[in-house]
């Protein structure tokens, strides 16, 4: 993922939601379904938010769940090598 994510706070969320549901289509799972229902369901709860504090907030975790999403989702089955990294 690239550093535009991090520093561009005006980008079309939009945008964000559609490379999160990509990422979560391949994400390793099975209930993949269920993790790509979620995703929907939170965007669809925050569309009508008018907080810019709580829209700044969930958009860090957006783009923090899509990072996450994508380094799991580059992950190789068949790969003796699993390691993951995940910060809280």
């Amino acid at each position: 993922m690239s550093m535009f994510w991090q520093t561009t706070k005006e980008f079309p969320v939009v945008l964000l939601y559609r490379h999160i549901l990509k990422a979560a289509a391949k994400f390793p799972s099975v209930n993949r379904a269920g993790v790509i229902q979620e995703i929907k369901d939170e965007f669809r709860l925050a569309r009508n938010l008018t907080d810019t504090e709580e829209i700044t907030k969930r958009r860090k975790v957006a783009v923090e769940g899509l990072k996450q999403l994508e380094a799991y989702s580059g992950m190789d089955k068949k790969s003796p090598k699993w390691e993951m990294f995940v910060t809280q």
